[in-house]
């Protein structure tokens, strides 16, 4: 088993992790731009990645398989689903309860008052950061 995949895979949910946290900044409450907030985002992104981390490490052991992301299935990309869904939703519901933080013009998903941006970013980054490993370790297809 080569490192080349896991060390790709950091890069890329750090890389994908920053823009996002960037990109929706804007939709929270006290905003006041981007030189601003970079590192307010650069943090969250850390904690992004250990997100990442637990959901494959989470895959790595149902599955029992290390290198699970070499021959995704639809039960894994399903399970990486709702896990990102669960850990997203559970922490914008503990972060707008304590007033970490709050939201300003951020699309919510109905009928819970938590913000449909972070939980897509939960949706969709995992998976496409899984997928890029696995085009790293040499498997296309």
């Amino acid at each position: 088993m080569t490192l080349r995949p896991f060390v790709i895979g950091l890069l890329t949910a750090f890389a994908l992790n920053l823009v996002w946290e960037n990109a929706q900044a804007f939709l929270f409450r006290g905003y006041g731009g981007f030189a601003r907030h970079f590192w307010i985002c650069f943090v969250g992104t850390l904690g992004d990645i250990i997100i990442v981390a637990a959901i494959y490490g989470a895959v790595a052991l149902l599955w029992r398989d290390a290198t699970w992301y070499r021959q995704i299935s639809m039960g894994q990309v399903a399970f990486v689903v709702m896990l990102g869904i669960t850990i997203a939703v559970a922490i914008e519901a503990w972060a707008l309860a304590s007033g970490r933080w709050a939201y300003d013009g951020m699309p919510l998903v109905p009928f819970t008052g938590i913000g449909l941006v972070p939980v897509l970013q939960m949706v969709i980054l995992p998976p496409l950061i899984f997928a890029i490993m696995r085009l790293s370790s040499g498997r296309p297809g």
